[in-house]
């Protein structure tokens, strides 16, 4: 790879941004915070993250991605290159671009990636299905006439596949992950606890309390939100 060559997971929760051979140089909340009355992007990233659940009614934050795909071609293209133009110092010095999309994803989504990429600078940009960037990522030799299983987890997909000799032999992606995983805590804490919680604080509850390796019963955690019967916070 070239040092000015860069690649990106464009994620539905986070986006990745590797430059050259650093390695990893930004790893950022896939968010946009919106100013509707001005039309004025106020934040991306994780300054936008933080706005979440605590805006007023004229300001927006947007996902431009939903279901490992775009949602809003202007939103993302905008994320993009200014995610960009933090890696490059704010410069754009027209580099290739390689970036993982899902191994389902249509012909049209995926002139919607390209096309995002080629718009925030890029003078080249490639796609790579999720999986086989996830095993060569993972230090797997694809090369060789043997199958590996990848699951790759994300915010709104879980790709499932199985590749050998550096091609997809067989896939199958489910659009639901993390965001389902937040989603479904949000709606025990309605019904257990009548406590309404956030999106943010669902994900904290999500990544304090998981644990697949050695999973209790007794792991215990404070949650703020408000009370749905009397309206108070609890």
């Amino acid at each position: 790879m070239s040092k000015t060559d860069i690649g990106i997971d464009l994620g539905t929760a986070n986006t990745v941004i590797t430059l050259g051979k650093k390695g990893v140089v930004l790893s950022e909340p896939s968010a946009i915070a919106y100013h509707k009355r001005t039309k004025e992007v106020l934040a991306v990233g994780k300054r936008a993250y933080q706005m979440i659940g605590k805006t007023p009614s004229y300001i927006e934050v947007i996902r431009p991605l939903s279901g490992g795909v775009i949602s809003d071609d202007r939103m993302t293209q905008y994320m993009i290159r200014e995610f960009i133009l933090q890696v490059s110092g704010h410069r754009l010095t027209k580099p290739r671009i390689i970036i993982c999309v899902p191994s389902f994803i249509t012909d049209v989504e995926k002139r919607a990636v390209v096309e995002a990429a080629m718009s925030a600078g890029s003078r080249k940009a490639y796609l790579i299905d999720e999986p086989i960037a996830a095993l060569i990522g993972a230090g797997v030799n694809i090369g060789k006439a043997r199958g590996n299983m990848v699951v790759d987890i994300g915010g709104g997909t879980t790709d499932v596949a199985i590749v050998s000799m550096n091609g997809i032999v067989t896939s199958h992606s489910v659009r639901a992950a993390g965001n389902t995983l937040d989603q479904a805590i949000i709606r025990y804490m309605q019904t257990r606890y009548k406590l309404l919680i956030g999106e943010r604080t669902a994900e904290r509850v999500k990544i304090e309390m998981t644990n697949l390796y050695d999973p209790r019963a007794d792991v215990t955690m404070w949650v703020k939100g408000r009370n749905l019967v009397s309206g108070l916070p609890e």
